[in-house]
């Protein structure tokens, strides 16, 4: 009976229109598809003509669906839709499927079966068009929740310009940097990025998907923890933006970000494995498929293991104490082993929150590090694939599927075979594939500028290298680190590798500081030659260009940039920061010992 008169209070309230029922049908799409639904029973008790939606929607998943023929098979994997139902709700997104009488819908992760008898009208468009309700492609939002839907003219050091074109007129307004949280940027559903989509998701089918606008995050992480990452990639696109205006603002995102968060470290290893064979790095961007790997450095299952670790050595030092207790009578003695326990128990929880600041620091570092290459790479300014790829990738990705699975079954004849059948098809992949790139200084120089908090902060492990570089007498001439055209600097060893870095970093933050500007106008010129835009400057040296756009020569150049480097604090490289630090917690915890042995004689 309740459900009846229920049922009589809905459609009299949509009937009548109740204002408050009617608005919140208006922005609540799940309360206003049950409403429907409802209603839509109602009707049925008259003319007996309607399916359950609910049902409906669990037997065609099911396979079991009558008189669902698809009218058209989507020759558009990226065709867009609005729906506007009869209640007043709106649903934008990727049309899935269109039948008799239904459409499916994706939209912000989510997928809605509705049915042609709830809807109003319909309005065909661009996917990303669908999904997205802003008429500016990049958006603002304060850290009052508030969005700010105008164009980004300007942007300095303490706030940037925006333009409003409301009612046929023209406004400016200034927005202080301190009240942005951070910048909304349209997603990008081509067909390249719904099949990398589709493809990571048949890779790595246990991982969740999380849409958030630009960038698609897959992870087995928990909540807590993609609340963190999410946050980070935010902010990091929001700074990137924003300190490199100059080269984002007349430009399109190109593809959609890609993320794939390992929640277990040994996971992200056994992947590493698969796709690149023995090699080992924290975190990696593949340009080819606009895609980031990398690992959570503190885990649920690293987590744990940690904890259980230390939680055990406290439990040991406890019945340690309450040995030592039971053979005091003396009470004031039987609370100074209690505090010598608990001081050893606190060493080893500050033990604990060292390990967790290292790991996520880490993780966090070559994150934003390896997220500035796939910005840089996506927007067209890094990095462009001019060549359509020979092998089938999504082959490629079985291939790397069947290994993960021969890795969990540790069938060694069978992971061998599975190998070399991959090693073959990437080793034909990548000889034919043509890669324009730009210059290694700047790729990984503007990557390790971009991958301190806040960005362009001194990175105090590349100034400590470019300081012992320059201590040694080995700081390279701009001719050489300029020299070198793909990759990480590729053919030098390990320590040569490193100094580049750092002097690529220390390059990039004197050309940001001192010539910001002209360094703009010099990646932009680099951009549009990635993109063949400019064919005249195509035959011109990389460096001759910089020169010019710098209106320097090399002899004042390098000066300058060196007297530049000489202005630095000394600073200590990180690692060994750590190492002192580690001694520290060391002695702390040698001295409690001490003391405490030391008493013992006393409780004698």
């Amino acid at each position: 009976m309740w459900k009846i008169l229920l049922l009589a209070v809905l459609v009299a309230a949509i009937v009548f229109g109740i204002p408050a029922f009617k608005k919140a049908c208006q922005t609540d799409l799940k309360l206003n598809t049950k409403v429907a639904e409802l209603a839509e029973k109602a009707t049925s008790v008259q003319k007996g003509a309607v399916r359950n939606l609910e049902e409906f929607k669990k037997k065609y998943e099911s396979g079991k669906v009558e008189n669902a023929k698809d009218i058209s098979p989507e020759e558009k994997p990226v065709e867009g839709i609005t729906i506007y139902l009869k209640h007043g709700s709106v649903i934008s997104g990727k049309l899935i499927a269109k039948r008799e009488n239904e459409y499916e819908v994706e939209s912000k992760g989510n997928k809605y079966v509705l049915l042609k008898s709830q809807i109003d009208h319909v309005e065909f468009k661009d996917a990303s068009a669908a999904l997205w309700t802003y008429k500016n492609k990049i958006v603002v939002k304060k850290t009052s929740g508030v969005i700010l839907d105008g164009e980004i003219v300007d942007v300095d050091k303490d706030k940037i310009t925006m333009a409003f074109n409301e009612g046929g007129g023209n406004m400016e307004m200034g927005v202080d940097r301190k009240d942005i949280d951070h910048l909304i940027a349209s997603p990008v559903c081509n067909k390249e990025s719904v099949d990398t989509e589709e493809r990571l998701k048949k890779l790595f089918p246990k991982m969740s998907v999380y849409k958030k606008d630009n960038f698609t995050l897959l992870t087995d992480a928990n909540p807590v923890w993609i609340k963190h990452y999410t946050k980070e990639l935010d902010n990091q696109f929001t700074e990137i933006y924003m300190k490199f205006f100059g080269l984002f603002k007349n430009r399109a995102q190109e593809g959609q970000n890609f993320v794939i968060l390992f929640d277990d470290p040994a996971d992200y290893i056994k992947y590493t494995v698969a796709s690149l064979g023995p090699m080992y790095a924290l975190g990696y961007f593949d340009p080819d498929d606009r895609t980031l790997f990398i690992y959570n450095g503190w885990g649920t299952r690293f987590e744990k293991l940690y904890r259980d670790y230390i939680e055990g050595i406290c439990n040991a030092i406890d019945e340690h104490a309450k040995g030592e207790k039971a053979k005091l009578n003396d009470g004031g003695w039987q609370i100074t082993v209690e505090g010598y326990a608990k001081e050893q128990k606190d060493v080893l929880w500050k033990w604990y929150d060292l390990h967790k600041r290292i790991a996520l620091d880490e993780t966090f570092e070559v994150m934003r590090h390896e997220f500035t290459h796939e910005i840089f790479h996506n927007w067209g300014l890094q990095g462009v694939v001019t060549s359509r790829p020979p092998v089938d990738k999504d082959k490629m990705a079985a291939k790397e599927k069947e290994i993960l699975d021969a890795l969990e079954s540790k069938n060694q004849e069978k992971i061998e075979d599975v190998f070399k059948d991959l090693y073959k098809m990437k080793k034909n992949y990548y000889e034919d594939l043509e890669m324009s790139v730009s210059n290694s200084w700047l790729a990984e120089g503007i990557a390790v500028y971009c991958m301190t908090s806040p960005i362009g902060t001194i990175n105090e492990r590349f100034l400590a290298g470019y300081q012992e570089m320059s201590d040694k007498n080995r700081i390279n001439p701009l001719e050489f680190i300029t020299n070198f055209k793909r990759g990480s600097f590729s053919g030098l060893n390990y320590q040569s590798m490193l100094d580049g870095y750092a002097e690529s970093w220390g390059f990039t933050k004197f050309l940001m500081e001192k010539y910001p500007a002209q360094f703009i106008d010099y990646q932009n010129r680099m951009a549009d030659r990635l993109m063949q835009k400019k064919i005249a400057e195509a035959s011109e040296d990389d460096f001759n260009l910089l020169l010019k756009c710098l209106n320097k020569d090399l002899p004042a150049l390098e000066t300058e940039f060196k007297e530049y480097m000489t202005h630095f604090d000394r600073v200590d490289d990180p690692m060994v920061k750590r190492v002192l630090e580690y001694e520290r917690m060391y002695d702390e915890f040698r001295n409690v010992h001490e003391r405490r042995q030391k008493d013992y004689i006393y409780f004698k």
